[in-house]
């Protein structure tokens, strides 16, 4: 009753499914953000929250004095290079060559990188990666661009993603950091070695070159101790975070109740209620098209699929409509912007797909060249057009799942014409008797795909529709004539004409009739067609009624009898063939 109508709706969305990459990402995307924990609509203060006091643990303890010492150490690095730098500042004044000049001032350069560098690792063991976190949160800035305003109306996703991969990002952050302090200590040690080969040897060095090495040494020895004090605090911070998760079920079941009582309650009302008033118009569509097609034989109008179409429209715009109103009412700025996002990327697949969804709507107007009702041919088999809708129905009568669904955009370019009262619609029935390419058969299966051919003897043949009717049958179940020639001697001219005739048909009829009985003989024919080479020819046409098609085969057998009796009774001649041989000169 509202296939049309429960269907027409999804017609709407043709236009952003051609999209479906876009919108599968989309809706992905979505779906995180929707159970995002740190994007939940409103947070509980962390004043009213209890924080429960824990034991410190001598593993804590342990670790807490680890990550002071450290500190302790790069502290002392630190003040030693800024010695050195404080050093080299004052011998670099009292320099006259130009290249002892451009030697120490890039030794001071790098001295410099290397106490900035020291100053932001005391940083990351003190404060963490979180504090880096403050001052982008609190960054303000005024934008007034277009792109930059739109920027905004999204940046609660941005932020919700953000904050929903942090600790996940902190962590991947901290093996990073951690890998490459391994890293220097690995090129640390590598670089004391070289120098050790140096020191080791029993060579008396230039004071420079020695000033040199024993200046090297001690650098690379504080880089070492860096290097090793930083992957120690970077380890005690790794670990610290991993504790810091507590326990996964506790924190889920936290976050899943603020999402029931936040963000929850908003999607619940906003798809209860949109969809409500979508179900509301497809309730309108399947009422007024059962008592429509109660008065109209089955068939709508052009003007009743319109109105149709659009009530189908404002279902789903003013659903879409209901969700974002609800979001904007309860503050859910990031539902918000998710919904207007989606409907931007609604409106980006309908405006590219536009051209394609005017010809199927022209389609499920019921004026395009297929329509609802007549019949049209899909793989050479014809169907009738049930029903027109996103997914129209085709049926064939005579076929075992002759029921066809396709969507409607696989229905622009064919064709359809008008049903002809009592046409065929298909050459076969099951349980027809049949002739093809001289074999007796009888169907015992038709599909879309096949059918099904029965021997007398049971075996069975799989034929592919588009085979079975691209051959010559004759259907023999309603009734077929059965024929038969054969000769006779030139001495028997004088009865071809009518007494031979008469006697044969009389024969034949009586010997069909004892082995099908009476009735199944419509009528009965034997004509003098022929004088031949060698004898005189006849024609036996027995026309027999319904129902006698399993005795296509037997029918020559018995008709064959017959005229073989008739010979013998009435010593007629049946003559060899001629064989005429001419003799060379």
């Amino acid at each position: 009753m509202g296939t049309y109508f429960s269907n027409k709706s999804f017609f709407l969305f043709r236009a952003f499914l051609t999209g479906r990459t876009f919108l599968t990402g989309l809706v992905l995307v979505w779906a995180g953000l929707v159970y995002s924990p740190a994007g939940a609509q409103q947070e509980t203060p962390p004043a009213q929250q209890d924080a429960p006091v824990e034991e410190i643990t001598q593993e804590e303890e342990d670790s807490q004095q680890q990550l002071v010492n450290a500190l302790l150490s790069l502290s002392e690095s630190l003040q030693a290079r800024r010695e050195r730098l404080d050093a080299l500042t004052v011998e670099f004044g009292a320099l006259e060559d130009d290249i002892d000049k451009t030697a120490q001032e890039a030794e001071i350069e790098g001295l410099g990188e290397e106490i900035v560098q020291a100053e932001q690792e005391i940083d990351l063991v003190v404060l963490g990666l979180q504090a880096r976190q403050y001052t982008i949160d609190g960054t303000v800035t005024e934008k007034t661009e277009l792109k930059d305003e739109v920027a905004k109306i999204f940046e609660p996703i941005i932020q919700s993603l953000k904050r929903a991969t942090e600790p996940a990002r902190r962590m991947e952050e901290l093996r990073l950091l951690a890998e490459q302090a391994e890293s220097r200590i690995t090129v640390a040690d590598l670089t004391l070695e070289n120098l050790n080969i140096y020191r080791s040897a029993e060579t008396e060095y230039p004071a420079e070159v020695q000033e040199r090495l024993d200046r090297y040494l001690e650098i690379w020895a504080e880089r070492l101790q860096e290097s090793e004090n930083l992957a120690l605090a970077l380890d005690e911070q790794l670990a610290n975070a991993k504790r810091a998760q507590g326990n996964s079920f506790k924190q889920f079941s936290q976050d899943f109740g603020n999402f029931i009582i936040n963000r929850g309650t908003s999607l619940f009302l906003a798809l209860g209620l949109g969809i409500g008033f979508l179900l509301l118009c497809q309730g309108i569509h399947m009422i007024a098209a059962y008592y429509y097609r109660r008065s109209h034989d089955g068939v709508l109008s052009a003007a009743m699929r319109v109105f149709a179409m659009m009530l189908s429209i404002i279902g789903v715009v003013g659903g879409f409509m209901i969700a974002i109103t609800i979001f904007n009412i309860r503050h859910d700025w990031l539902m918000l912007a998710m919904s207007l996002l989606l409907g931007l990327g609604i409106s980006w697949t309908f405006v590219r797909s536009l051209h394609s969804l005017l010809e199927q709507a022209r389609v499920l107007l019921n004026l395009g060249a297929i329509r609802e009702g007549e019949r049209t041919v899909i793989n050479g088999i014809p169907y009738k057009i049930e029903r027109l809708s996103v997914y129209s129905k085709f049926y064939n009568p005579v076929l075992k799942g002759g029921n066809l669904i396709y969507p409607v955009h696989e229905l622009l370019g064919m064709h359809s014409r008008p049903v002809i009262k009592g046409e065929v619609w298909f050459p076969t029935e099951i349980g027809d008797w049949i002739v093809r390419d001289g074999h007796h058969y009888q169907v015992m299966d038709q599909t879309p795909e096949h059918v099904i051919l029965q021997k007398p003897g049971g075996a069975e043949d799989f034929v592919p529709v588009a085979e079975f009717l691209g051959t010559l049958f004759e259907v023999i179940t309603n009734g077929y004539c059965a024929k038969y020639r054969f000769g006779l001697d030139y001495k028997h001219l004088s009865d071809a004409r009518e007494i031979i005739p008469k006697k044969i048909s009389a024969a034949v009829k009586a010997r069909v009739e004892k082995e099908l009985g009476k009735g199944a003989i419509i009528a009965i024919d034997t004509r003098f067609i022929a004088m031949g080479d060698s004898s005189l020819l006849f024609d036996v046409m027995v026309d027999l009624g319904p129902g006698y098609g399993k005795h296509w085969r037997r029918m020559q057998k018995y008709i064959n009898c017959a005229v073989a009796d008739m010979c013998l009774e009435n010593t007629w001649t049946i003559p060899f063939p001629q064989l005429v041989i001419h003799k060379g000169a």
